[in-house]
């Protein structure tokens, strides 16, 4: 077992931010971000015996709230005038597009409206 107790708090001793990939303990361990004191945490909803597509990515609130949005577009964005453009409060803010897409194209009716308009990566609103 990797110590990451005594790694996150010498990465912090550096001045460091530390990302865990949770990936591979999820599903055998109990993970407390808070007593690991990591900054970010991330793991797939699938190594948890749960869908694919799915998945979890935690991080410390003051980080997130100095990112800046990597990607615009879909619920991220609270109000746009010419002078500014104010985006909503972490987390919502960093989902970018992606988010909003595929809440938009989530199956409609039993009419096949889900597969004619299938969300693509690739495509540009």
């Amino acid at each position: 077992m990797t110590p990451l107790k005594e790694i996150v708090a010498l990465a912090h001793r550096g001045g460091a931010k530390v990302m865990v990939d949770a990936a591979q303990g999820a599903p055998h361990l109990k993970l407390d971000v808070k007593a690991l004191d990591c900054d970010f945490l991330a793991f797939t909803g699938h190594k948890v015996y749960g869908p694919d597509g799915i998945g979890v990515l935690y991080g410390k609130e003051m980080l997130l709230a100095q990112m800046p949005p990597w990607q615009t577009g879909g619920d991220m964005i609270r109000t746009v005038t010419f002078e500014r453009t104010l985006f909503a409060e972490p987390p919502r803010r960093l989902r970018g597009r992606y988010a909003a897409d595929r809440r938009r194209d989530r199956p409609r009716d039993r009419a096949g409206f889900h597969r004619r308009h299938r969300f693509r990566p690739d495509r540009r609103a």
